[in-house]
């Protein structure tokens, strides 16, 4: 079943009104060099499920419009100085804010993450539609808990009004992990003991997008998606893959 967001969404469609989501996070966000990335799966999936709803292509692709704010590497701090430029600018209906990883190697304090994230909920709280507040989702270097000290610091802020929150570290521990995170590392990545050639243990591959997508249609929206399917089609090279 949709989600109230979604119907609020449908209904601002039909009403003809134009809608933005802004995507902000780190690198796990902007993923640019993956084809397709979640953010791009998650437009497709919308648009698809609103033409269906309102029987009508031009108004959801006309209508609905997303832009990408990841900042590569970007810790929160990063997050609130470019908050105005690039993300309250575009005046969103949604904000989705996948929280980076960075601070912990910055040796960000667990206080500093979250008052960080207390600031840039206040200065985002006149979104209309709704924030979206999501953790990463687990990989290798994670599997020990090292970012368990951040995310407790999350039970502390909400529930928060207009601001949904979707663990994505908890629901990623069912991801097929062996098959996503296949990506190696080049020359200038490397860090610790890896070097170029070996398996990068944070960034997810298509497929791995396709999963992030999956969860992020499912929480947010009430949409059903097979990552698995989805990746089927497209890599047999159907123009419209299904889910």
């Amino acid at each position: 079943m949709h989600s109230q967001v979604y119907t609020s969404f449908k209904d601002a469609l039909t009403n003809n009104e134009k809608l933005k989501i802004v995507y902000l996070g780190d690198s796990i966000t902007s993923c640019e060099w993956v084809h397709p990335n979640w953010p791009s799966i998650v437009r497709y999936v919308l648009e698809e499920e609103f033409t269906k709803d309102l029987g009508d292509w031009k108004g959801p692709s006309w209508g609905l419009r997303m832009f990408n704010a990841g900042l590569n590497g970007g810790t929160s701090e990063d997050m609130l100085d470019y908050l105005g430029e690039y993300v309250l600018s575009q005046k969103p209906a949604m904000l989705m804010y996948v929280i980076s990883s960075n601070d912990r190697h910055y040796e960000f304090g667990n206080e500093q993450f979250a008052n960080n994230l207390r600031i840039l909920l206040d200065r985002t709280k006149e979104i209309p539609h709704r924030v979206v507040l999501s953790t990463i989702s687990s990989h290798e270097e994670t599997k020990q808990g090292q970012m368990d000290g951040y995310y407790g610091e999350l039970s502390e802020i909400f529930p928060q009004p207009g601001v949904q929150f979707v663990d994505l570290y908890s629901l990623s521990h069912n991801f097929p992990k062996d098959r996503i995170y296949t990506f190696k590392l080049s020359e200038g990545e490397e860090f610790g003991d890896r070097k170029a050639g070996d398996i990068d243990p944070f960034h997810p591959n298509r497929l791995g997008n396709a999963y992030i997508a999956h969860a992020v249609l499912k929480e947010v929206f009430g949409v059903d998606f097979d990552p698995e399917k989805f990746m089927r089609d497209t890599f047999d090279d159907l123009k419209y893959p299904q889910y």
